[in-house]
């Protein structure tokens, strides 16, 4: 019988049924335990993030542990992104020396959802590359609220009020101005409120007085001349309530 520890750390338990030829005995219930002991690994072994503006820099420490982390050596850290960095770091604690890894996630990277991974070369046959996935997210420097709008659901009668969307400048120094407004939906009547030229702006969207349609599920465009965001998406959600069925 073999116990496979894969990725388990201390305590483990493990219940194994025998079945025999025996009447008396025919079945046994046995259980394994052991306390699993790490020689090497990486705390954290991933790095995950969300909301992060790409004007920013980020850093996070990775620590070296594990019963054999002072005799494995970090020879080096690939990244095939050139805005993400890892560096071999030595600190001092409790009188002893330990390795560290910084991960720097540099400003510029695009907007949307990031998925990446670096990886950790060690003089160690047994871990000889180590990966380290890299999740986050990156929001734009210009800040909108909301990001969605919903107008609910409503009376062709008693259309829902205006509503606002706010667009700030979050980078200190940096300034933009809105182009222009698309309409995705064809529903809407805009209109563009400076608040303070170059970093705040306000855009009043109100529903047509002709709006006859069931659903609105669409989006409305922002155009700016700030580059990598030229186009803000702001979703738009509502509709009409269903008509009442005649009795």
């Amino acid at each position: 019988m073999t116990l496979a520890t894969g990725n388990y750390e201390g305590e483990i338990s493990k219940h194994v049924v025998v079945y025999s030829s025996d009447p008396n005995h025919s079945e046994i219930k046995l259980t394994v335990s052991g306390h699993i002991r790490i020689d090497f690994k990486l705390e954290p072994d991933g790095i995950m993030f969300r909301n992060h503006r790409r004007y920013m820099e980020l850093t996070r420490e990775i620590r070296i542990q594990g019963e054999r982390s002072d005799q494995i050596r970090i020879k080096d850290i690939e990244s095939s992104n050139k805005l993400i960095d890892g560096t071999v770091q030595s600190i001092q604690q409790d009188d002893k020396s330990f390795q560290i890894i910084k991960v720097q996630i540099k400003p510029g990277l695009p907007l949307g959802r990031l998925n990446d991974v670096i990886t950790v070369l060690t003089d160690s046959p047994k871990y000889p590359r180590i990966s380290v996935q890299i999740h986050g997210e990156i929001i734009g420097n210009i800040s909108v609220k909301p990001e969605r709008i919903d107008f609910g659901f409503f009376n062709k009668e008693s259309l829902p009020p205006a509503k606002t969307i706010f667009l700030t400048m979050e980078k200190p120094g940096d300034r933009f101005e809105i182009q222009a407004i698309e309409d995705g939906t064809g529903v809407l009547i805009h209109k563009v409120l400076t608040v303070k030229e170059g970093t705040q702006y306000q855009v009043c969207v109100d529903l047509l007085p002709e709006f006859n349609k069931k659903l609105i599920n669409g989006s409305l465009f922002i155009h700016t001349n700030y580059p990598g965001e030229e186009k803000i998406r702001v979703s738009l959600n509502g509709g009409l309530k269903p008509e009442a069925p005649f009795p």
